[in-house]
């Protein structure tokens, strides 16, 4: 597909055209570019407004009763990856040190240590 006609197809049926092989006069260079300008401030407020009323949802389920309950479930469940990796350290250094009772001489034991 060409460059031109695929521009062509996008471009609506009532939407002027500059032909680039004539000269327009300054006036209606300057219309057709206000007309265009127009057109995006159109479309900008049209994209604010959707942009309002996807916020206004994400605003009512941030409020949520569930929204809170599940933070406070995440909150409980980092709290227990927190006390489990804790556990899983002290079992860690409680290993290390029944380790380092083997490099002590084999006579003593360390139910004779206390």
């Amino acid at each position: 597909m060409s460059q031109s006609l695929y521009c062509d197809q996008l471009m609506k049926l009532d939407e002027p055209v500059i032909d680039t092989n004539k000269a327009l006069p300054q006036a209606e260079m300057l219309g057709i570019i206000e007309e265009q300008t127009l057109e995006l401030q159109k479309l900008k407020a049209e994209v604010s407004a959707l942009g309002d009323q996807v916020a206004k949802p994400n605003v009512l389920m941030l409020k949520s009763q569930v929204h809170s309950a599940a933070e406070q479930a995440i909150k409980v469940f980092e709290q227990q990856v927190l006390d489990t990796a804790r556990m899983v350290q002290a079992d860690a250094t409680a290993s290390k040190r029944v380790i380092s009772w083997g490099h002590l001489k084999s006579s003593l034991t360390p139910q004779e240590m206390t």
